[in-house]
């Protein structure tokens, strides 16, 4: 395969293309890297050079890890008082410990501990000079920025340091805190990095350090630190629970207290006893006591469902729950219940997992855990079957109260059974507030035993060992990324490069692109550039110009490619006018000026010459008389004179030297400024037709098609058009746009050649295709 289906129809240079659904060859991609070579070659060695500079400069560093273990009951105290609240490690808790562990607090004692602020490892780590240097240039930068922003802000000098550190964060008025600790503090801070272990509930601190001992010694304080403070806070939880529960307890002491008085009180006033008969009831109190009997045999029978379905699933023992969760058992709003439940529901779906996947490993893991929670959920259950049948017996004993007290109530007379009514409610609710009283001085009892013996839900599972081997810098891995980086940045230079490389270098860009005719590559001779470029037009030294014959490189050079592309557009001239007429005109062109279309034309009508034609050069470009200029003037008449009919064309026709070929130069006499008018004249056709009879070949060095419009004034006089375009330098948007803006242009063009061509660069752009790829195996031929 050498084709990847990827468009860079909106790139340039070879990955140009204008037809957005065609692939890219893989070819096309090599050669791009090919010719920019030098460049991935100095960027990966710039950034190599770099990278090892810091490396070797910079001090070695030490990485230290120490783990911390979360237990899952991390609202223990919480939940000791109320049910209501999570047992299970969310991700919010553990986003909360991990924002303690970086706590301020923690980083202070941690300071405090080690002494950091007398460590001078710590407060003033060893800086690479590369980094110092690097930090020298932000530093200089920054200062330059700062002063510039100090003359557009008066404010801006009056800022001191200390309200700099202020407002970072280092220091805090509202604290008692020494400024070098929260300093030392805040640096701990930033350079600790705490992550969760997966989705575990342990944490890793991880801490680097140019001191193995600093460095072991900071995780290892943290770790011991956050342990201690987990400790204080449920140590302190506790105490503020210990506090509340003891007001709490106290009111209701009191309020049973005046409750039992207050029923005791009614009692003598009314010369009453428990459970007396003293009179009848009325219908408000008789409605009262049915609903609340109501009431009482529905959570009575609530009560026995429950107790109902827990004795079953305990008399079925705990192996029964290992093939899964109970079934019957009524929502039970408990939820350490609920938590131990999913506990086993989570274990038994995993263990599902690995029985399918046939892992023994796993298999064995995960039945340890339907194990142990199938082993904590049936002593939740036992629990909770102790506590159904204690409330199925209070709501037995209610029912049976309420039933006792109704009769009593039916039965007694009319006019004592108000008294005992409210007797009976205050005794009620005198034994309801010692019950309450009774149940939170049993809890408290319990959170006091806790705060005696305070258990911390964090342990250390690791402590970080002193390392041996330092962490970095690693040459290797520095290497490897400065590579890569080099790539990488070559990769985006290079990009860049062929994006702005839009400019005619190979057949492809001239068949493919542009859509026009190919004739061949034109190298860069000797001599190639105008000694005269930059003369005025109209004054050239004939000491400072090169002979004629100099600028004859098709006859100069038989065996060159210059020969071979001339000979072709000679051959690929003829095939096209192949009638056996007489009085050939053939254009030069080019659409921007110094491209050598002048010398172009010289050697096409050499060419010719040596093929037996006769031939005539006519010099058409009024502006620049490019072609006069190289040859030299020979008389001091020219084309001008011949078109404002001073001259006839024989008497202003001459020979080029050393050749027998005829030439009617063009002298521009100065502030001539009506070239165009004069070549579309009627008397430059008739020129034409005459010079047509005379020669088999005319030869019209025209001016380039860019800046000015002669070339296109002439174009239906000629019959043949050849394109000079210089390589690397031309355009391809602009002669893209200049051969297919003219319609007679297009059907005129003999083709285009590419001229100055570095023949030993031309291989890194040329296709598999093109023959220019295959130039230096054309040693033998061509020379």
């Amino acid at each position: 395969m050498n084709k990847i289906g990827i468009n860079f129809n909106k790139g340039s240079g070879d990955l140009r293309d204008n037809d957005p659904t065609t692939t890219v060859d893989l070819t096309q991609i090599s050669t791009v890297l090919n010719r920019r070579r030098k460049t991935i070659f100095i960027c990966v060695a710039a950034l190599v050079i770099l990278g090892v500079a810091a490396t070797i400069t910079s001090p070695k560093y030490y990485d230290s890890v120490a783990l911390v273990l979360l237990d899952q009951n991390i609202e223990r105290t919480t939940q000791q008082v109320s049910s209501v609240g999570e047992n299970s490690t969310n991700d919010v808790a553990m986003e909360s410990a991990r924002l303690v562990i970086l706590s301020d607090d923690v980083a202070i004692s941690v300071v405090k501990r080690l002494k950091l602020t007398d460590e001078a490892a710590f407060m003033s780590p060893p800086i690479a000079p590369f980094t110092r240097f690097v930090g020298s240039v932000f530093g200089a930068i920054r200062s330059c920025l700062n002063s510039v922003a100090s003359i557009f802000s008066s404010e801006a000098g009056s800022v001191n340091s200390e309200t700099l550190l202020l407002s970072s964060g280092a220091l805090d008025n509202s604290s008692q805190v020494d400024p070098l600790v929260a300093y030392a503090a805040r640096a701990l801070q930033n350079g600790v990095l705490v992550s969760r272990v997966g989705r575990s509930s342990a944490f890793s601190i991880y801490y680097r350090s140019a001191d193995p001992i600093l460095s072991a010694n900071i995780v290892n304080a943290f770790a011991d630190v956050y342990v201690s403070d987990a400790l204080n806070a449920n140590y302190v939880a506790t105490e503020r629970m210990t506090e509340w529960m003891q007001g709490r307890l106290s009111e209701l002491e009191r309020n049973a207290q005046e409750a039992a008085g207050e029923a005791e009180a009614f009692r003598a006033a009314n010369s009453l006893s428990s459970g007396a008969n003293t009179g009848s009831m009325s219908e408000d109190v008789v409605d009262r006591l049915n609903s609340d009997l109501s009431e009482a045999i529905t959570d009575l029978a609530r009560a026995r469902a429950m107790d109902t379905a827990l004795t079953a699933a305990v008399g079925a023992g705990q192996d029964a729950l290992l093939a899964g969760l109970p079934r019957g058992i009524p929502a039970i709003d408990d939820d350490e219940f609920a938590t131990r439940q999913k506990m086993l529901s989570d274990a038994l779906i995993d263990l599902n997992a690995a029985q399918e996947d046939g892992s023994a490993p796993r298999i064995t893991s995960n039945k340890a855990r339907v194990a142990i929670a199938a082993n904590r959920l049936y002593s939740a259950m036992q629990r909770m079957k102790e506590q159904a049948r204690g409330e199925v017996s209070l709501a037995e004993a209610r029912v049976d109260a309420l039933r006792e007290s109704l009769n009593v109530a039916v039965t007694n007379d009319a006019a004592a059974g108000p008294a005992q009514i409210e007797l009976e409610l205050l005794e009620q609710r005198a034994s309801t507030l010692n019950t309450l009283y009774q149940s939170y001085l049993t809890r408290f009892r319990e959170i006091d035993q806790q705060r005696n013996f305070p258990v911390s839900n964090v342990r250390v599972l690791n402590y970080s060992a002193v390392p041996l081997v330092a962490a970095g810098p690693s040459l290797k891995r520095t290497v490897i990324l400065c590579v890569v980086l080099g790539l990488i940045l070559s990769t985006v230079i290079i990009a860049v490069k062929e994006w702005r490389d839009r400019f005619l270098r190979t057949s492809d860009h001239v068949t493919k692109i542009i859509g026009a005719p190919f004739l061949g590559y034109l190298p860069k001779m000797e001599h190639s550039k105008s000694v005269i470029r930059g003369k005025s037009k109209d004054h050239i030294a004939r000491e400072e110009r090169l002979p004629v014959s100099r600028y004859f490189f098709a006859t100069n050079n038989m065996r060159s490619q210059y020969a071979e592309t001339l000979r072709n557009i000679v051959l690929t001239s003829n095939l096209e006018f192949n009638d056996g007429r007489r009085g050939r005109v053939i254009g030069v062109t080019s659409s921007r000026p110094q491209e050598g279309k002048s010398i172009t034309s010289l050697n096409i009508a050499c060419s010719f010459a040596a093929a037996g034609k006769s031939v005539c050069v006519i010099d058409s470009d009024p502006h620049m008389a490019g072609f006069t200029r190289i040859v030299g003037a020979q008389s001091k008449a020219g084309l001008l004179d011949i078109l404002s009919g001073s001259l006839e064309w024989e008497e202003v026709l001459q020979t080029l030297p050393s050749t027998n070929i005829k030439m009617i130069q063009c002298i521009i006499p100065k502030g001539f400024n009506h070239g165009s008018e004069m070549l579309a004249s009627s008397k430059m056709s008739d020129l034409i037709e005459d010079l047509k009879a005379r020669f088999d070949v005319l030869v019209l060095d025209l001016a380039p098609m860019g800046p000015v419009i002669d070339a296109r004034v002439l174009m239906g006089s000629l019959d043949q058009v050849v394109f000079v375009a210089e390589w690397g330098i031309t355009p391809i948007s602009l002669a893209h746009g200049i051969l297919t803006g003219d319609r007679s242009l297009e059907t005129k063009l003999l083709g285009v050649v590419l001229n100055k061509v570095d023949m030993d660069k031309i291989g890194d752009y040329a296709s598999d295709s093109d023959s220019a790829t295959y130039y230096q195996e054309y040693n033998a031929y061509i020379n």
